[in-house]
């Protein structure tokens, strides 16, 4: 199947996708701000452990997450690499096996790209996801 002319990508042309908008912000008193965070939604959120393997695609992003507790989830998102708010449009695929997937997915697309491993906070009162540097601590792997 062939995308409509001046539609971008084949699979944005035929498959509506769940999208969100990605903010990217240095954060110079990373304390503050979560204790703003806190304070606003009345709990204390939720700190998750993750391990994200990127694999080379012809297009979009392929992103393999490792929860590092026998879940994970398998997220293709489109999105441009443009500075400012970028809208993202995504596919989340859950696994109770991640680590099998990255198995599979090696000698069939490649070596992963980039890896990295770390921390995230997830406040509980918004959709809001929050990870790097000041809000968790983060490496390559």
């Amino acid at each position: 199947m062939m995308a409509a002319a001046g539609t971008g990508n084949v699979y944005q042309s035929f498959v509506r996708m769940p999208r969100n908008v990605e903010v990217k912000a240095r954060v110079h008193n990373w304390a503050h701000t979560l204790k703003e965070c806190k304070n606003l939604s009345e709990s204390t959120g939720e700190i998750i452990a993750q391990r994200d393997v990127f694999f080379n695609t012809q297009c979009g992003r392929l992103k393999l997450r490792d929860f590092k507790d026998g879940q994970g989830q398998l997220i293709y998102y489109e999105r441009p690499d443009l500075l400012g708010p970028k809208l993202s449009n995504y596919a989340i695929s859950n696994t109770a096996d991640p680590q099998g997937l990255e198995v599979c997915f090696n000698p069939s697309i490649g070596n992963p790209w980039f890896c990295c491993e770390g921390t995230s906070s997830l406040p509980s009162w918004t959709d809001s996801y929050s990870h790097g540097q000041g809000a968790g601590s983060w490496r390559l792997c």
